[in-house]
């Protein structure tokens, strides 16, 4: 259970971003569902202990269905903000949606239609280039500090369903190594993911470009802008509670 518990504190927190690791929480706890089921079926003699842990798998199942099951009527804004970490971007997407569709193509087809859900998020966030100076007018540039908030995405916690997907998508990533480039999009698609470090190792480190795997508006032009919609329009932390209510009863 506290699995579960790990990934709705993560998906309810306001006072940092969520929304870019909350996709690979979702499909966690549903594998981590799945195996619960598989465990208790697998046990010859039914207990009082294993059918109440039968029991409460099936409700969390049924509820998980419910919200969070079918991708077609899933957050798209999720997704989007998967691919905006710099540490994911569109493979890590089309890597999960494989093992989620029994048609490859099907799983082709939704990563193109959340690409172009990118694209044309950029056309609207983009910021169009600053006009010329005039010609007898010296032009000045002041420069400003950008402070950007870098978060904790735990990966030591979350279960081992986790840890499996971030090794999985580890391995995917070193044996691919294919660059399209048509549109901005793809110029940031394209670069090269950044690693994905575990948050033990990040505190053990005393070299702050440690922390550069987290998303940051110098990711893209639009991300500042973009961030606060995405946000403010994927709101879980009302949802997932009540997901997983009849779990954390038995808990208590």
């Amino acid at each position: 259970m506290l699995v579960f518990y790990d990934a709705t504190l993560k998906m309810s927190v306001t006072l940092h971003p969520a929304s870019h690791t909350t996709f690979h929480d979702l499909i966690a706890m549903e594998e981590e569902i799945e195996d619960l089921l598989m465990e208790e079926e697998e046990i010859l003699s039914e207990t009082q202990t294993s059918k109440v842990l039968k029991d409460m798998s099936l409700n969390m199942k049924i509820k998980f269905k419910k919200y969070w099951g079918d991708l077609d009527k899933f957050n798209q804004i999720l997704m989007v903000a998967l691919v905006l970490d710099p540490r994911y971007k569109l493979g890590n997407l089309e890597f999960i949606l494989k093992s989620r569709f029994e048609n490859p193509e099907d799983a082709v087809k939704k990563k193109n239609e959340i690409k172009e859900i990118l694209k044309k998020l950029y056309e609207e966030y983009v910021m169009p280039p600053p006009p010329p100076p005039p010609p007898t007018q010296s032009s000045s540039y002041c420069s400003s500090d950008t402070t950007t908030m870098n978060t904790s995405s735990s990966l030591s916690r979350g279960g081992k369903k986790r840890r499996q997907m971030t090794e999985n998508w580890r391995k995917e990533t070193r044996a691919n190594d294919v660059v399209v480039l048509e549109h901005k999009i793809d110029m940031y698609i394209t670069d090269p993911i950044e690693e994905v470090v575990d948050e033990s190792d990040v505190l053990k480190s005393d070299d702050i470009s440690s922390l550069q795997y987290e998303p940051t508006i110098q990711e893209m032009e639009f991300y500042e802008s973009i961030k606060l919609d995405i946000m403010s329009s994927s709101t879980p932390s009302t949802i997932a509670p009540a997901t997983f209510q009849y779990g954390f009863i038995l808990m208590c």
